[in-house]
């Protein structure tokens, strides 16, 4: 039980403290209308009241004055009412309301109004007597009429001015709660002041109603502080817990208690905060964002759909349709890295580059939106430029391959022309029809050896030694008319490759390997010039120089087509040897590039 007087002492602090924090924030970050002034000083007077208390609970009878000037914040939330609501006859009732809390603070001093006694477990409390009883009705009379006027006056108001006022009698009520605790005490009724311990959160109550439509900033610290104060809770009700257990079980500490409650504490935080995590964010959003209906899954939902856009266009046009679906109201997205422009009046997201560097967003039309609305639009615009962010780098990569692509073509056409000129234009045609034709796609069984024998013929009459090392049983499945031009091909270059070398040789060895079947055809010409290795199977690209280049560009193809390839390869004791190789059982027929 005594750590309920403990919380009650440490909640007059709290108020104290956030009565004066609520004062400042609220002077500084805001003008609400005629009432900011009344706010602030009805905050400063909710600390004044805690102050009364703790000097009472401290035990000093001087806090009775200041709680005896309760009727003085109560005139100041009437002051508020009226400003807010801009109820016509404001002034008179301003100053009736000043005049008569007055007249009732001074009669408290003069008659030393409440009295201060013991009560339940509290050494000192105070206790209502007939003159502070007088001061209690005032400031009840005083408040119901705050109240009545922003009833009357909240339908009349702006839809943010409307939500403001809503916002403010929930914290009228939170205060009544409140105040009920100091009641039971007043009125000598042995129930213990509950209500007290949540008088921290008055202040705050008054102030986060107005600033919640006037801030963003501040959500998002109200967002940090729920978690916060969420996590706290759980570390001190786990740590009183363990006290409790610890001294039924009659276990004492060789330290003194407020080293291991520490130890506790820094032990006990993190691991709540990191188990929490998850529900933690969801309580903050529903009490800070009750009407955003927005989850993790959600957002990851509508992440993956702006990733498919494929322009900025595209982008914007499925941000402004996710979000309209999800808010039931027309807004309108747009994101452009140069920074885009809205097409309507409507409530808008606007995402760019600030001065063209870093990506940001700016909410236009959101002045008189609910916070939750607001959030609803901060989320998608941080999705938003996320999405534009990989949707830029895609399209910058698009870019650099096309001007590769581009440059690639230009190279082409300067080595075509080359070509020309040194071989003439009929033979260009020739070989263009070659490396363009649908070779015959019927496929069947092949013997290597056969195949290889039969292209040999060719070459008869050469003063080239030939090694043929090929098992007669192995086979491969291909067409016949595009094996054949693989093999004219690859032989065609050994044999430019050796022409007029003494000792010419050339080599094709054929051999099975898990997963398909390698032939190699290796000479002993020259070995291709580092430069050119990445470029030999492209197209007008001749190690040589004799040609059009275009003989392993078609066997590339044809490979490619049987789901094979043709490499380059080194080593195996040859200056110069291409690998075929083909993939068991695997063939597709293939098309022209022309």
């Amino acid at each position: 039980m005594q750590i309920l007087y403990s919380l009650y002492s440490f909640s007059l602090y709290l108020t104290i403290a956030g009565g004066i924090i609520m004062a400042v924030v609220l002077w500084y970050k805001t003008a609400v209308r005629d009432g900011k002034l009344p706010l602030v000083f009805l905050s400063l007077a909710i600390a004044g009241v805690a102050t009364g208390f703790l000097l009472i609970h401290s035990g000093k009878a001087s806090g009775t004055i200041l709680i005896n000037a309760s009727p003085i914040a109560a005139a100041f939330f009437v002051h508020f009412a009226l400003g807010f609501t801009d109820f016509s006859k404001k002034n008179f009732i301003t100053v009736f309301a000043y005049i008569i809390a007055s007249a009732a603070f001074l009669a408290s001093v003069a008659l030393s109004a409440g009295d201060v006694r013991p009560w339940l477990g509290f050494t000192h409390f105070y206790k209502f007597d007939d003159a502070s009883l007088i001061v209690t009705v005032v400031s009840v009379v005083l408040s119901a009429v705050g109240v009545v006027f922003l009833l009357a006056g909240k339908e009349t108001l702006e839809p943010k001015f409307k939500r403001q006022a809503n916002a403010l009698l929930l914290a009228f009520f939170i205060m009544l709660l409140t105040v009920s605790g100091f009641i039971f005490g007043g009125l000598d009724l042995d129930i213990f002041p509950y209500g007290a311990l949540i008088f921290p959160a008055v202040p705050v109550a008054f102030v986060y109603g107005i600033l919640r439509y006037e801030s963003r900033e501040v959500n998002r610290w109200a967002y940090k502080t729920i978690g916060f104060i969420f996590v706290t809770a759980l570390v001190f009700i786990t740590l009183t817990v363990l006290a409790e257990v610890l001294a039924f079980l009659r276990f004492s500490w060789p330290y003194p208690a407020f080293l291991w409650q520490t130890a506790a504490i820094a032990l006990l935080s993190p691991f709540i905060a990191l188990i929490t995590r998850s529900l933690t964010g969801e309580l903050a959003i529903n009490i800070i964002y009750p009407d955003s209906n927005l989850s993790e899954k959600r957002l990851s939902q509508w992440l993956n759909e702006l990733e498919k856009a494929d322009g900025w266009r595209d982008l914007s046009d499925k941000a402004t349709s996710l979000l309209c679906a999800h808010a039931g109201q027309s807004i309108e997205v747009r994101t452009l890295p140069s920074g885009p422009e809205l097409y309507s009046k409507k409530p808008g997201i606007l995402c760019g580059k600030k001065d063209g560097k870093e990506w940001g967003f700016a909410l236009s039309g959101w002045e008189d939106a609910a916070p939750a609305a607001v959030y609803m639009a901060e989320n998608m615009a941080g999705l938003v430029i996320k999405a534009s962010k990989r949707l830029e780098d895609s399209l910058r990569l698009a870019d650099r391959e096309r001007r590769v692509a581009n440059q690639e073509h230009f190279e082409e056409l300067g080595r075509l022309s080359e070509l020309v000129a040194k071989s003439g234009p009929q033979n260009l045609v020739k070989s263009l029809a070659e490396y363009s034709a649908i070779p015959v796609a019927d496929k069947k069984e092949l013997n290597i050896k056969e195949e290889v024998d039969c292209a040999l013929k060719r070459y008869n009459g050469k003063a080239v030694e030939v090694t043929v090392d090929i098992v007669s049983d192995l086979f491969v499945t291909a067409d016949e008319e595009g094996l054949h031009r693989v093999f004219f091909n690859l032989l065609d270059n050994a044999y430019a490759a050796v022409n007029g070398k003494t000792g010419a040789r050339v080599m094709i060895h054929a051999f099975s390997e898990p997963g398909g079947v390698k032939i190699r055809f290796s000479n002993n010409g020259p070995e291709v010039p580092p430069s050119m290795r990445l470029e030999i199977f492209k197209p007008f690209v001749s190690a040589s120089g004799l040609g059009y280049g275009l003989g392993l560009a078609v066997a590339s193809r044809i490979m490619e087509a049987y789901g094979g390839s043709v490499t380059l390869a080194k080593g195996y004791n040859w200056p110069c040897c291409f690998e075929l190789f083909f993939p068991l059982q695997s063939y597709k027929p293939y098309k022209s590039q022309f």
